[in-house]
């Protein structure tokens, strides 16, 4: 017997709750996008807490939860503290409303600010000197970084991220400058090097223009 997934789970809610077909179900998406505005209050998100938000049964919102665990951070109270937003320190910090939280990898820095709505003050070591590239990065893309020479790593990968140890985590960082991702980034297949424009250009026509109207939806 198949196990149904998180994603099917909140489509065949959605339909027999809303009437909602299940393939125009928007709630997995919405239910991913309102976790992560929660987690950048700072504090772990509860199944309460987003059941409450998109106004599904907690009970429902804990089965998710208890689907997602392999993609995913949580904590001994089952509660989650990071999916690309996260609570754990890594190289990547994400300041927003004042709170200094954390990313998975450089690349998340690019897109989460669309996602969530707001402007982050990102701050992030180039792995191969230590320097420190400063960025502000606003919904509406990058307002200002220093140096000007600095660039980032993507890596192409069929598998999505899980995790700041993955494969595209793991290979996902900001430079200072092009030639030191290319000295890094050498002997690392499938990692390519973008400006910071052409990572968010790219973010934002494979993934935030397609979300905005799901984004819109969101309280």
């Amino acid at each position: 017997m198949d196990t149904i997934t998180p994603e099917e789970l909140l489509r065949k809610w959605d339909f027999e709750t809303n009437q909602i077909p299940l393939e125009e179900s928007t709630l997995p998406h919405r239910f991913e996008f309102q976790t992560l505005r929660l987690l950048a209050k700072g504090e772990p998100v509860s199944a309460e807490m987003i059941g409450a938000k998109l106004g599904i049964p907690a009970k429902l919102a804990q089965t998710v939860f208890e689907g997602s665990r392999g993609k995913g951070q949580w904590d001994s109270e089952g509660r989650l503290i990071g999916s690309a937003l996260t609570l754990v320190p890594t190289p990547h910090r994400f300041r927003v409303v004042n709170k200094d939280l954390y990313t998975w990898c450089a690349h998340d820095t690019i897109f989460l600010p669309g996602l969530l709505g707001m402007t982050a003050q990102v701050s992030s070591p180039d792995p191969l000197n230590g320097d420190l590239i400063k960025l502000v990065i606003t919904p509406e893309g990058p307002e200002a970084y220093t140096p000007k020479s600095a660039v980032l790593t993507i890596f192409q990968a069929t598998e999505p991220a899980t995790g700041p140890e993955s494969a595209v985590c793991a290979n996902s960082h900001y430079f200072t400058s092009h030639a030191s991702a290319e000295a890094w980034s050498k002997d690392r297949p499938g990692v390519s090097i973008m400006t910071v424009e052409e990572a968010f250009a790219q973010m934002k026509k494979n993934l935030l223009d397609v979300v905005q109207p799901i984004l819109n939806q969101l309280q």
